[in-house]
């Protein structure tokens, strides 16, 4: 996942939210304990959420084609408006770069020890929903609801 700028695909990346600060802290010691060698990283605020673009609206009309494409083919895709919006709630979002399906187990039993929830594998070919939202969910269009 490059620093700044739309995020189209995070291709290898696990993504979870944390609900406030000390969980997203939690999370990060909690994955770092288990698996030093794999970069993960906390995101966080307003621009954050904007890199995000779960519709398309903010980053020009090639996101939005980008995203309506993705909507049609990939059924995670509504996710990424999920996380968006738990970002513009004032929650983190942990992004965990795993290498294998052994690391992606590891770093997902880690984020989930430290409270995370919202547990989503983006792959090359396949999506995995490891866990849940939990709690007041965000508002976000019925159609983009799981």
């Amino acid at each position: 996942m490059q620093e700044g700028g739309f995020i189209g695909y995070p291709t290898g990346w696990l993504l979870a939210v944390a609900d406030d600060a000390d969980r997203a802290a939690a999370c990060l010691a909690a994955v770092t304990g288990v698996a030093p060698d794999m970069p993960a990283l906390m995101l966080e605020g307003p621009d954050a959420a904007a890199r995000f673009d779960g519709m398309g609206r903010r980053s020009g009309r090639m996101a939005w084609w980008r995203r309506a494409m993705q909507q049609l083919a990939m059924d995670q895709m509504p996710d990424f408006l999920w996380y968006e919006e738990a970002l513009r709630q004032g929650r983190k979002v942990i992004a965990v770069r795993v290498p294998n399906a052994d690391s992606r187990r590891k770093a997902a039993a880690a984020l989930e020890s430290g409270g995370a929830h919202f547990i989503n594998y983006f792959g090359r070919w396949t999506t995995e929903a490891i866990a849940p939202w939990r709690g007041e969910e965000p508002n976000v269009p019925q159609i983009m609801r799981r």
